[in-house]
């Protein structure tokens, strides 16, 4: 299994760089990238190569203009006789190795996507975007928060992404052409770092671990 490591973001709802923000001895993105050297054969970091290089990756690739794009991209630099791979955002530095194995035994089990999913735990509200008005209240125990690695057969993955279409989630591309896709327990700890409140949380949770340690 090889993991593309997506990096290529503009943070602009962080306000900053947040992937260079530091954890301690590393950097967000020094974490994802060792975490996912760790769970895989081989890492492909999409980010600007000038401003990244790691010796243990695969390759460091450019992003493209679009998430799907800069995914693209890092697809294209995997060797073709890799069967599984899994695509990570490096906003999420929590992710635990047992994530990315748990999702590459269901893609061998003969799925074709596995991504971790939490429980949702606020109310879920579908209303109509002209007026706001409630159309449907949802049920939480069918709804599922979506994470990070999805995990992929790389055939099918690799054909889907020569006719991407623009900023389309990873799993739906095989969703809307039909392949099983199933959602396997993630974890809350596996925050995506979008405001500076997460980073701080993140921050908390991993002196804990060191002090437990």
């Amino acid at each position: 299994m090889f993991t593309i490591v997506v990096a290529g973001g503009s943070s602009s709802r962080f306000g900053s760089d947040k992937l260079s923000k530091s954890l301690g001895n590393e950097t967000v993105l020094e974490r994802s990238v060792r975490i996912a050297l760790a769970a895989s054969d081989g890492v492909v970091v999409v980010t600007d190569p000038s401003q990244y290089q790691n010796p243990n990756v695969h390759c460091v690739v450019a992003g493209g203009k679009t998430r799907t794009e800069s995914v693209a991209n890092g697809i294209a630099m995997i060797p073709l006789d890799v069967d599984i791979i899994a695509i990570h955002d490096a906003a999420r530095p929590m992710v635990s190795i047992e994530l990315f194995n748990r999702g590459k035994e269901l893609i061998e089990a003969g799925n074709a996507g596995a991504i971790p999913g939490v429980k949702v735990t606020d109310t879920i509200k579908q209303i109509n975007l002209d007026d706001s008005e409630i159309i449907e209240s949802l049920d939480r125990d069918i709804l599922r928060a979506a994470q990070t690695p999805q995990v992929f057969d790389a055939k099918i993955i690799r054909e889907l992404y020569k006719n991407h279409e623009p900023n389309t989630d990873d799993s739906m591309l095989l969703e809307n052409a039909g392949y099983k896709v199933v959602v396997f327990e993630g974890s809350i700890s596996n925050r995506k770092i979008t405001t500076e409140e997460d980073l701080e949380i993140i921050r908390t949770e991993i002196s804990k671990e060191k002090s437990v340690a």
